[in-house]
């Protein structure tokens, strides 16, 4: 009996490009901002509004999904602070989607600045006027 009981289990690869899916009513195009644990994302949308999201089974069994990640979020109406993951972006979708304008950059993540850190706006103490 070759293979075993794991062998070719799982899910196949996409190789082929998919229609890029664009958002309809109920839905918003979201950054991840952070993980929570347990299958559940802070994310922060394109009208500025930080959400707790969930990541549906058939995303979660099968795709990583981490801090600076584009996917589209399902936005509950009976709770408008809490939605669901409904697909995930590669980084190709993403650079088709900044090149129609649909989405901008919310948050400044370690792979977008070339890992470097990103220094907080403080110029409170600073007069500019002098300089």
């Amino acid at each position: 009996m070759p293979g075993g009981k794991g062998k070719g289990k799982g899910r196949p690869r996409r190789d082929e490009k998919r229609e890029l899916p664009l958002k309809g009513d109920g839905a918003e195009y979201a950054q991840v901002v952070r993980q929570r644990g347990d299958g559940r994302l802070e994310v922060i949308c394109m009208d500025k509004q930080t959400r707790m999201a969930t990541i549906r089974g058939a995303i979660y069994r099968f795709t990583r999904i981490t801090a600076g990640d584009w996917v589209l979020i399902g936005i509950r109406p009976f709770q408008t602070d809490r939605a669901d993951v409904l697909i995930k972006y590669t980084d190709e979708e993403v650079r088709q989607l900044r090149s129609q304008g649909l989405i901008e950059t919310l948050v400044a993540t370690v792979h977008d600045t070339g890992g470097k850190d990103v220094p907080e706006a403080d110029d409170n103490d600073v007069d500019f006027d002098a300089l």
